[in-house]
């Protein structure tokens, strides 16, 4: 496999064990945010860790697709995708025949700031909003 599975932290911070009977989720980001930029998706991952979902998170590149750990084997299978790779999938869409979810990451502002903008993405950002919808 890849060397781009998490590791270290994220495995110190799994809060369940696999329960294959159990949805899972697939959660895709770049590798620039990992280690140091993790809350967000830590956040998220907890979330739904929560509600019993399992989690594989990882990131990959034009040159390591990801498609291994999302379809290691069928019982852990993702059942949904998240991904915040605006640019790429770093995946076959068509191989996996999951749905996708393109979220967006917004790294320039806290939440109270969000909460009382009117612009919550700089225009200078917007690529990260209408690129993923070229796809599909």
């Amino acid at each position: 496999m890849p060397q781009n599975t998490l590791t270290g932290i994220a495995t110190e911070k799994m809060a369940m064990p696999f329960d294959e009977n159990s949805s899972t989720v697939g959660i895709m980001f770049y590798s620039s945010y990992y280690p140091e930029r993790m809350d967000p998706f830590d956040s998220l991952i907890a979330k739904l860790e929560s509600r019993n979902m399992n989690v594989i998170a990882c990131y990959g590149s034009s040159s390591d697709y990801v498609d291994s750990y999302f379809n290691h084997t069928p019982e852990t299978k993702v059942d949904l995708i998240l991904s915040s790779t605006y640019r790429s999938q770093y995946f076959n869409i068509d191989n996996l025949d999951v749905p996708v979810i393109n979220t967006v990451t917004n790294g320039y502002m806290n939440l109270t700031e969000w909460k009382e903008t009117s612009s919550p993405l700089p225009n200078t950002y917007m690529i990260r909003l209408y690129r993923p919808e070229t796809w599909g």
